[in-house]
């Protein structure tokens, strides 16, 4: 892939409106080349632009998890020689790690442990639950059940 192609390809990603980068993804792909996915530029693009837009994530059981920059984990490894999995992530709220396929959404739980745990002392930690509280009630009381979600950005 030339770099005029890298180019071209993140200026779409990160143009494209929330929750639409996979049909522009889809079109890219059958005008270019369905490895351009596989460039480490357009995966980095890719995570920011989830990253930026809180993309929300459906895992296998039904929960919705949040793409955040401060949940991002360690990329996963193949198996088999297989490119490694950048698209890892940690729900603090919902304590879940998380990775998914980019082009399909489709979610794997890897399990309730972060690669970089909170370090909180007690009081910090209280005050964070008092808000993460107040925002789930303000979030409960305004918006139909399932389609909002909030999520502390900071630690």
């Amino acid at each position: 892939m030339s770099n005029v192609q890298k180019k071209i390809v993140k200026y779409f990603i990160k143009s494209s409106p929330v929750a639409e980068v996979n049909m522009i993804l889809k079109d890219l792909c059958s005008i270019i080349d369905r490895e351009i996915l596989d460039n480490e530029d357009i995966q980095n693009a890719l995570k920011e632009y989830f990253e930026l837009h809180k993309q929300h994530i459906k895992l296998p059981d039904g929960r919705i998890a949040m793409v955040t920059e401060i949940g991002r984990q360690n990329a996963l490894e193949g198996e088999d020689g297989a490119p490694a999995n950048p698209f890892v992530y940690f729900d603090s709220k919902l304590g879940i790690k998380f990775s998914f396929d980019p082009n399909t959404l489709q979610a794997t739980v890897l399990g309730d442990v972060s690669d970089f745990p909170e370090e909180l002392d007690e009081q910090w930690a209280s005050y964070k639950s008092g808000i993460e509280t107040a925002i789930d009630t303000y979030i409960a009381q305004n918006y139909r059940q399932g389609t909002t979600r909030a999520c502390l950005c900071f630690n």
